[in-house]
C-alpha cells in the first residue's frame, strides 16, 4: 500500500538481542500493529500484542472464526482475558477475507490520520494567527516610543518560550518584536505612519534609511520565510532557527532602542575611528601575547584603549564585534565574552574600516 512499508523481522539482519526482545522492540517502534490470531498459540505473539496495547499503538486485531475445539485454549483465554475488554477485533474465516479486510482497515486508518493531521495543522495555524493578531491590536498600531517596557516584554517572552522549548511561540514573539522595532524607527525617522505598511516595504525603507545593513536585511528575509511557513502551514521552527532569530533581535534591540531614547548617532568619522582602531588594537595585543607566550584572548576593557575612550563601550562594542565577526570573519567572541583575532583577520591589521551606518 502507498506510504506504508512492512519489514519482516527475519529479514532485518543479525542482531545481538534474542527473538523475543527484538519482537517487542519492533512493536514499540512501529506505527501500526496488526495482530492475527488463528488456531495455534505463540507466547511471543501474545507479548507483542500486549506491548502494542500498553504503548497505545494503532492496533488492528483479527481472530479466526472457528469452533473452540479447533483453537488452542491459550489463544481462547488470551482473546477473552486480554483483548475483549481492551479493543474490538474482526473475525475472519479465510485468508482472502483477511487480506481484503486488512487492506480496507489500513486505508481507513490512513484517511483518519490524514484528517487528524489536517485538523491539527488548521488548529495550530489559527492559534498562531490569533496570537499574532493580539499583538497587532495591542501594540502595532501605536507609534509612541515611550512604552519601552511593552516592547521589551516581547523579547523577554520569546526567550522564556525558547527556554521552555515552545519554539513556535518564541518565533512569533521575536518576529513581532522585530517588526515593531522597524515600524517605530521608520515612524521616528521619516515622520510617517508605518503602522499598516507590509513587511517588505519596512525592509526596503529601513535599508534606504540606513536602519539595517544589507547583511541584516538578508537574514531577516530568511527568517521571515520561516515565520510565514509557521503561519500558513502550522510548521514548528527548529531550535537553531529560533535561537539565531533571537540573537538577531538582540542586536537590533541594542541599536534601535537606543535610537528611541534619542542616543546620538555616530558620524561617518566616528565609525571610521572606532572600526579601524578596534582591529588595530586587537592586532597589537595579539602580537604582544604571542611574543610573551600568553593567552591570545582579550577582554573588551583591554581592547578599548584611550583612543576609543570617548565612545560608550557598553553601547558601541557589541556592534563593532558583530561587524568584524559576522560580516567579515576577522574576530571571534568566545562564550567568556573575550575576543580573539582570526587568522583571516591578521591579514588585515593595517587596513582601514568604516562601520556600516545601519549595523
Amino acid at each position: 500500500m502507498p506510504y506504508l512499508s512492512c519489514h519482516l523481522l527475519e529479514k532485518r539482519g543479525a542482531d545481538a538481542d534474542d527473538t523475543r526482545t527484538r519482537s517487542v522492540k519492533a512493536v514499540k517502534e512501529c506505527d501500526f500493529y496488526i495482530g492475527v490470531f488463528g488456531r495455534e498459540y505463540s507466547l511471543i505473539t501474545h507479548e507483542e500484542c500486549k506491548t502494542a496495547l500498553d504503548n497505545n499503538k494503532r492496533c488492528l486485531i483479527y481472530v479466526l472464526d472457528a469452533n473452540d475445539e479447533e483453537i488452542d485454549p491459550h489463544v481462547h483465554d488470551f482473546i477473552k482475558n486480554e483483548l475483549e475488554h481492551r479493543i474490538s477485533y474482526y473475525k475472519f474465516s479465510s485468508c482472502k477475507q483477511l487480506e481484503e479486510q486488512i487492506r480496507k482497515d489500513l486505508e481507513a486508518q490512513m484517511i483518519q490520520i490524514l484528517r487528524i493531521g489536517l485538523e491539527e495543522i488548521a488548529k495550530t495555524k489559527e492559534e498562531v494567527k490569533n496570537k499574532e493578531q493580539e499583538f497587532k491590536d495591542s501594540i502595532y498600531l501605536s507609534s509612541s516610543p515611550s512604552d519601552k517596557n511593552t516592547v521589551l516584554s516581547l523579547i523577554e517572552m520569546a526567550k522564556s518560550d525558547f527556554h521552555n522549548e515552545n519554539y513556535l511561540d518564541a518565533l512569533i514573539n521575536t518576529s513581532t518584536y522585530i517588526e515593531l522595532l522597524l515600524r517605530r524607527n521608520l515612524t521616528e525617522s521619516r515622520h510617517k505612519d508605518y503602522s499598516k505598511a507590509p513587511f517588505h516595504l519596512l525592509l526596503r525603507e529601513s535599508l534606504e534609511q540606513n536602519l539595517l545593513s544589507t547583511n541584516m536585511l538578508t537574514k531577516l528575509k530568511v527568517f521571515w520565510n520561516i515565520r510565514n511557513k509557521a503561519l500558513h502551514y502550522g510548521t514548528t521552527p527548529s531550535k537553531n532557527d529560533v535561537k539565531a532569530l533571537i540573537e538577531l533581535a538582540n542586536i537590533m534591540e541594542r541599536t534601535f532602542l537606543h535610537r528611541l531614547e534619542s542616543s546620538p548617532i555616530l558620524t561617518e568619522r566616528d565609525r571610521y575611528i572606532i572600526a579601524t582602531r578596534f582591529l588595530k588594537r586587537l592586532c597589537e595585543l595579539d602580537y604582544h601575547a604571542i611574543s610573551l607566550n600568553q593567552s591570545r584572548e582579550f577582554t573588551i576593557d583591554e581592547i578599548w584603549d584611550y583612543y576609543l575612550g570617548g565612545y560608550n563601550k557598553e553601547i558601541v562594542a557589541p556592534f563593532v564585534i558583530f561587524y568584524f565577526e559576522n560580516e567579515l570573519g576577522y574576530v571571534r567572541q568566545l562564550p567568556s565574552k573575550k575576543v580573539s583575532i582570526t587568522s583571516e583577520g591578521k591579514k588585515h591589521c593595517t587596513e582601514e574600516f568604516v562601520l556600516p551606518a545601519g549595523l
